[in-house]
């Protein structure tokens, strides 16, 4: 998986790209069908702000944003979010697969009696 980190308006130092990479990398535990994840973090006067930008297969699949004083707080509270969706992500995916219902006239005929599907 692939990790790209972007500086808005200010220089990335390089402890801060390591260890936002670390905590982007760790969310590919949580799905291994993400191919790569942006992380974009601005500074706007004393406001700091850390984007997460998931891509899957095809598209972006999720985006989180949070906002601190510290920029080591904001990336993991825009990590910690991304984790949560992911996880919602999925059950979603998982539900919608397993818990099809069955056709509703194969549903109709098996629950009458032998004697009156003839």
């Amino acid at each position: 998986m692939r990790v790209q980190i972007t500086g808005r308006h200010m220089r990335v130092p390089a402890p801060l790209a390591a260890y936002a990479e670390g905590r982007a990398a760790a969310l590919e535990h949580y799905d291994d069908r993400l191919t790569h994840i942006e992380v974009v973090l601005t500074k706007e006067g004393d406001r700091r702000t850390a984007e997460f930008v998931l891509h899957g297969e095809r598209r972006p699949l999720i985006v989180c944003h949070a906002t601190d004083l510290r920029l080591r707080a904001a990336i993991d509270a825009a990590a910690e979010r991304a984790a949560r969706q992911i996880v919602k992500y999925k059950e979603k995916r998982v539900t919608r697969v397993s818990h099809r219902v069955p056709h509703r006239r194969t549903a109709v005929r098996s629950a009458r009696s032998p004697e009156e599907n003839e």
